[in-house]
């Protein structure tokens, strides 16, 4: 499978994944208000935080190996399938436990508790779906994850339309997962069956978790990283604060997809070619990493300048106080981008030992961060620290990755970029007394891109790097 079509289905799918849930968002925070989202949101985050321990590791592992062997072995599979069960379990109970201790209101833990199944459910899942991406075969990966949006989406809408609120509102996601679990043990089974395979016999339970291990231990501080800003928003300045913090991240989020898509699609090429040709590795890493380079400023830009307009233009006037925390947090997006793609090189060759310990540091560093600029700055503290650590993240990846796969060539990408982000900057100052936001925008990133291709920022040489090179 090439990279770029990888790419094509996983961009079409997380598009449509990520407009059901925006959508679903909208939805809440317009029908329910700040406060009454901050309880979804904070849900959301709280069990965010555990959910790759549901995974423990192992559905990237069993990706790794599937795309490393091109062979879906039954032993290897059904360990990993069993001590998956074992690990939900214990996560289940202490993820309920830490709720409890948490001293929220009924309401919100009961909301807490029955999205944890749902995500106990998701993970389950995840492990047949890990399959599809290991043999490259995005387009069963995609189409699950937008049904399991799509059916939360619609369960919702109609309870919402029912006058039903937290915690039966979370019922829709659990009744999504379980009919998702179901399709993907089904195409697993249909698809990719299992094959015995005489090197994997003798593999064990206690093995399978050591080689995860390191797996789990970035993707879980990677989940808290992101998510324990607003479980300390909600006991440091309230559930409303909350709701206007995740109001402002939504965007954020949503925007993330391109990187998402790109770093995802060539995950298992990388893990295949790192040991046959590691030139083509750093090619296409560079590639890539150049894209969601110039990509991430403009779009940063536009969105910090039309901040207040867009949150109004999503949420309504009642989340208008999140524009001030867009302005900030929107600057994540740059080095989010590029994390996205370092993260998965250095996952893919090998690494993740690396990629935990600098996770761990970050959440260290993030929560000291967060417990000083709370207390000042309310959700503007958090959307600083943020910022702040993520960039961090970057370099230190960068740092890495340079020494063991190569430089990208950053300075060259700045100096080509120089005239084209000048000529947008000055065509979105100029237009935005006398347009709409919209046209402003859409019209100075039109410019981007053409002044892009004119002073040969991109050409079609690189970019056939992607569709070129076989994963």
């Amino acid at each position: 499978m090439k990279i770029i079509r990888n790419f094509s289905f996983l961009t079409l799918s997380q598009t449509g994944e990520r407009f059901f849930n925006f959508l679903l968002v909208v939805i809440l925070a317009r029908y329910l208000g700040v406060e009454e989202y901050g309880i979804y949101a904070l849900t959301v985050s709280f069990v965010g935080m555990f959910g790759n321990l549901f995974d423990g590791g192992l559905n990237f592992l069993l990706t790794r190996e599937i795309a490393s062997s091109r062979r879906n072995e039954s032993v290897f599979f059904t360990q990993t399938l069993l001590l998956k069960i074992i690990i939900g379990v214990i996560v289940f109970v202490g993820l309920i436990a830490a709720a409890f201790a948490m001293q929220y209101d009924t309401k919100i833990f009961f909301t807490i508790a029955l999205f944890a199944v749902a995500a106990l459910i998701v993970s389950f899942s995840n492990t047949f779906r890990a399959v599809f991406i290991g043999h490259e075969r995005m387009e069963f990966e995609g189409g699950l994850a937008v049904l399991y949006r799509f059916l939360a989406l619609t369960g919702v809408f109609f309870l919402l339309k029912a006058g039903i609120s937290f915690p039966a509102l979370i019922l829709p996601h659990a009744a999504a997962a379980l009919i998702v679990l179901s399709l993907s043990y089904y195409l697993q089974r249909k698809i990719f069956p299992l094959v015995k395979s005489a090197g994997c016999l003798n593999i064990r339970k206690l093995e399978i978790f050591k080689q995860a291990a390191p797996f789990a231990v970035g993707t879980v501080m990677s989940e808290i990283y992101f998510n324990v800003d607003s479980v300390m928003l909600s006991k440091i300045s309230g559930i409303k604060a909350v709701g206007s913090y995740n109001a402002a991240y939504r965007p954020v989020f949503v925007l993330l997809l391109l990187a998402n898509g790109l770093s995802l699609a060539a995950y298992p090429y990388f893990a295949k070619m790192w040991n046959e040709d590691r030139s083509k590795v750093h090619s296409v890493f560079n590639m890539i990493f150049k894209l969601l380079f110039l990509a991430s400023i403009p779009v940063s830009f536009i969105a910090a300048f039309f901040a207040n307009d867009i949150i109004v233009f999503i949420f309504g006037d009642k989340f208008y106080e999140s524009g001030g925390i867009l302005q900030i947090l929107i600057w994540t997006l740059i080095p989010l981008y590029l994390y996205h793609i370092t993260g998965r090189t250095l996952e893919a060759i090998g690494e993740q030992r690396f990629v935990a310990r600098t996770m761990v540091v970050s959440v260290i560093s993030n929560i000291i961060l967060n417990a000083f600029l709370i207390p000042a700055f309310g959700a503007k503290g958090a959307a600083i620290a943020t910022f702040v650590t993520t960039s961090l993240i970057l370099l230190t990846h960068l740092i890495f990755i340079s020494r063991n796969v190569g430089s990208p060539k950053i300075i060259d990408t700045i100096y080509r970029m120089a005239i084209p982000f000048g000529g947008f900057i000055a065509i979105l100052v100029m237009t935005a007394g006398y347009w709409h936001w919209t046209f402003s925008a859409a019209g100075s990133f039109a410019a981007y891109l053409f002044l892009l291709y004119m002073f040969k920022c991109v050409n079609m040489d690189e970019l056939s790097i992607l569709a070129r090179h076989k994963g």
